[in-house]
């Protein structure tokens, strides 16, 4: 019979408990791998969230520009400031004295009445640049069927002295010395006389203008 060595045979209990002993371990250090993994994972991917979100950011910067506006107000000009001239273009005698008075009374500054050539129908006023916001209040004084004209030319001698020019026409004139005449019962006879045309080119050569203010 062959002896067996003391060291051969190991009790059962001691191999099965180094057995469990080794996976255990195994299981722990391949919980532990899983685990660093997946800690990696999430701070691998908590660094690319936080990079792209600062690259994401985006600073605008607004600059405001004033907006500058300009009003053009026009200013309102008392009528005792509007120097008017009014001239006779209509070959009715009066005619401008009569518009000079109705002007007078409502308030305006009139200069001595002139005439112009050549007789036209239809009033027109001017003013000059500085007093153009008179224009619609002066026209609205003159009558009706009243429009804007130019500057007249040639210019009378107190041309300069004005802010504004009425050159009154025929139609205007009419009107005005009816209601001149309608009014002439308080004792004074204003007349108003047509100068023909055949008048007129008789004069002498040494007068060009026939006074019909």
């Amino acid at each position: 019979m062959t002896e067996e060595s003391p060291t051969s045979k190991r009790p059962s209990g001691q191999s099965t408990g180094s057995s469990f002993s080794a996976g255990k371990a195994i299981v722990l250090l391949a919980a532990a791998v899983i685990l660093g993994i997946v800690l990696l994972q999430i701070v691998d991917t908590g660094g690319s969230a936080k990079a792209s979100s600062k690259k994401a950011t985006t600073t605008t910067t607004t600059t405001k520009k004033k907006s500058t506006t300009t009003s053009t107000t026009s200013k309102t000009i008392a009528k005792d400031q509007v120097q008017v001239l009014v001239l006779n273009a209509a070959n009715v005698s009066g005619a401008a004295s009569n518009l000079v008075t109705k002007l007078s009374t409502v308030g305006y500054k009139t200069l001595t009445p002139g005439d112009a050539s050549p007789i036209r129908k239809d009033t027109v006023v001017y003013c000059k640049p500085d007093f153009s916001s008179a224009l619609s209040e002066l026209m609205q004084a003159v009558g009706p069927n009243v429009t804007e004209g130019s500057a007249p030319s040639p210019q009378p001698s107190n041309f300069s002295q004005a802010s504004c020019v009425v050159t009154i026409g025929s139609t205007l004139a009419s009107s005005t010395s009816t209601i001149s005449k309608s009014g002439s019962g308080s004792g004074s006879t204003s007349t108003t006389k047509s100068v023909p045309s055949s008048t007129l080119s008789n004069t002498s050569s040494s007068s060009t203008t026939t006074t019909v203010r």
